[in-house]
């Protein structure tokens, strides 16, 4: 039998595009929530972008922000048609540049 958690399971590294917002929810788990821009492979040799809405909850959240490039998991989500990862585990890998990752 395999549980829904294992099904939804997803790591993705990308680059942060969205000003990250920090809050704390109703018990004062502190979490963050910020838009990933992940690459991906795609027909023909071209590639793909995914902007993908990040929530990571727990006691210790990154100072994370615009252009960092990061890397998560968690589970995959989808609401009203836009996909979520609600991040278990999150590494901050450093900063964009132009030339890429």
């Amino acid at each position: 039998m395999t549980r829904t958690s294992d099904v939804n399971n997803i790591s993705l590294t990308g680059e942060v595009v969205s000003e990250p917002s920090f809050q704390r929810g109703k018990s004062g788990c502190p979490f963050v929530i910020f838009t990933l821009s992940c690459i991906r492979p795609f027909k023909n040799d071209k590639n793909e972008v995914d902007l993908i809405n990040v929530a990571h909850f727990g006691p210790n959240v990154p100072n994370v922000q615009k252009g960092d490039v990061v890397y998560v998991t968690g589970y995959l989500n989808v609401k009203n048609g836009t996909p979520q990862v609600n991040s278990k585990f999150m590494a901050l890998l450093g900063d964009f540049d132009d030339e890429g990752y």
